[in-house]
């Protein structure tokens, strides 16, 4: 995917952060949202998003960001009213003023987990360019991948080394996998060379960027 247009993947030390090229939401925003279903496009990428008016009314959210707020606020957000209850208390949680009818980004910090991060994008047309906006949340504690059935359909891949690949997708190591699965090492890698071979990757770091790629799809 083109550095100025989709998922830019940064791989440090064995663990990777996310981060979502602002062209990308910028140039493709508008459509997007502009309809329920495709807010599923962002549940599988793992993204939160809400869609707010200028009066500041919540429009539309999906699963993502329904379940992101309510793990950082330990109660389930089951309606419009604990939705923005949740969000408030979330963005309190940045120590900055954030304002969701501009193009604005803040990070919260949280103990011995990783930071969520909120980006906020109008999506408003020439006449009242902040007529509508966008909020992204991406929890970095969490890694969206493509299912099984994508990996068995695009790469070939046996549900065996699919359940594998996810697993790397998430961090974990062979001997880790190895011992998850109550499988010898030589099982591990053996299955994992097929993996490489197949996505035609060599190494871990190429695996969970084409994954990551690739968690857009059903």
């Amino acid at each position: 995917m083109q550095q100025n247009h989709g998922l830019l993947i940064k791989l440090l030390d064995d663990e990777f952060t996310v981060h979502f090229s602002i062209s990308f939401f910028v140039e493709f925003g508008k459509f997007m949202f502009s309809n329920d279903p495709l807010l599923r496009v962002l549940d599988r990428m793992g993204c939160g998003a809400i869609i707010v008016d200028g009066s500041g009314q919540f429009l539309l959210s999906n699963n993502v960001s329904e379940t992101i707020i309510s793990e950082y606020v330990e109660y389930e957000v089951s309606n419009e009213s604990k939705l923005r209850e949740g969000f408030k208390l979330l963005l309190s949680g940045s120590g900055h003023r954030f304002r969701i009818d501009s193009e604005s980004w803040a990070v919260i910090p949280r103990k011995n987990r990783k930071p969520i991060a909120i980006y906020s994008i109008p999506l408003g047309n020439e006449s009242d360019p902040y007529e509508n906006s966008v909020v992204i949340i991406i929890d970095m504690e969490k890694t969206q991948g493509p299912s099984v059935e994508v990996l068995q359909r695009i790469f070939n891949l046996s549900p065996a080394e699919a359940s594998i690949a996810l697993l790397i997708l998430e961090g974990k190591t062979p001997l880790e996998i190895a011992s998850f699965k109550r499988l010898s090492q030589w099982t591990i890698r053996t299955q994992l060379a097929a993996i490489y071979n197949k996505t035609k990757t060599r190494r871990q770091s190429e695996l969970v960027t084409l994954l990551l790629r690739i968690s857009i799809l059903p």
